[in-house]
């Protein structure tokens, strides 16, 4: 995080006054003071056309004393007489623009990184730069799934911040070093062949943990014909500390033959950076 060091201020008034004679004074006053401590004479006594007075603070010192605790600056104009053979005329002002120069040696101002404003701010810019994907709904595996098929989400809905993983076919890959949320929904159907369905996480490759990410079960199995037993959504959710490289997948697991599985589906969701 860098400090900018105002170097200079310039405040733009081209103006005129109603007569073709005339001057302008133009100043500031001194930081939470109402005072003008400054004043510069302008001749600007044109009737056709705009002048230009300037009033500038040319270094650091200079600009400075003149910024107020508020972030706010005064200035002052009025006409003038230029001797006593003249009223003061009236000004008309066109146009009004202040300019300022920043330091071109930005890291002569470096905040420590133990400095608050400073981590307040990272810790802001990392929120908004954190990775978040929305996904649509999946592949829908059907009765002639083999077990431990990896499931996929559907087509990219958006993506927020900065991608930390990739995916296809169902393989998340990190992009860098990160912590990532998987949160799902999966629909689950099954028959009188169906005793459970859990999904696992497999990460590069092999099963992460031996708890279920998402499961339904303690049906059992009742032979005969094979009749529509349950059909229900259930919540996907896993964290999951990856370098960059890994992968992580989730596959079905609903037991050895004869089990089946009448369908399974990934539907929407989310991966986010935490």
């Amino acid at each position: 995080m860098l400090k900018a060091k105002i170097q200079e201020l310039k405040l733009n008034v081209w103006c005129r006054t109603e007569g073709a004679t005339g001057q302008i004074n133009i100043g500031s006053s001194l930081s939470n003071v109402d005072a003008i401590d400054t004043l510069k004479a302008y001749d600007v006594g044109q009737t056709t056309e705009y002048a230009l007075a300037t009033y500038h603070s040319a270094n650091n010192t200079e600009s400075a004393k003149r910024i107020n605790d508020d972030g706010t600056i005064l200035y002052f104009m009025h006409g003038t007489t230029a001797d006593a053979t003249y009223t003061a005329p009236k000004v008309i002002i066109d146009y009004v623009n202040l300019e300022y120069t920043l330091s071109d040696k930005p890291s002569d101002y470096v905040v420590a990184k133990t400095d608050a404003t400073y981590l307040a701010a990272l810790a802001k810019l990392q929120e908004l730069d954190r990775y978040k994907e929305y996904f649509d709904k999946g592949k829908s595996f059907g009765a002639d799934t083999a077990k431990l098929t990896t499931i996929t989400p559907g087509a990219s809905l958006g993506v927020h911040g900065t991608r930390a993983a990739t995916v296809n076919n169902g393989v998340f890959t990190a992009t860098k070093t990160c912590k990532l949320m998987f949160d799902f929904s999966v629909k689950m159907r099954g028959n009188t062949n169906t005793p459970y369905n859990y999904i696992f996480a497999y990460k590069n490759g092999v099963k992460a943990d031996g708890d279920a990410v998402a499961a339904l079960g303690g049906f059992g199995i009742s032979g005969g014909t094979a009749t529509l037993k349950f059909q229900t959504n259930v919540p996907l959710k896993y964290i999951v500390t990856m370098n960059e490289g890994d992968t992580i997948e989730f596959k079905t697991d609903f037991g050895d033959n004869p089990n089946k599985i009448q369908e399974v589906s990934m539907l929407y969701g989310t991966v986010e950076e935490i």
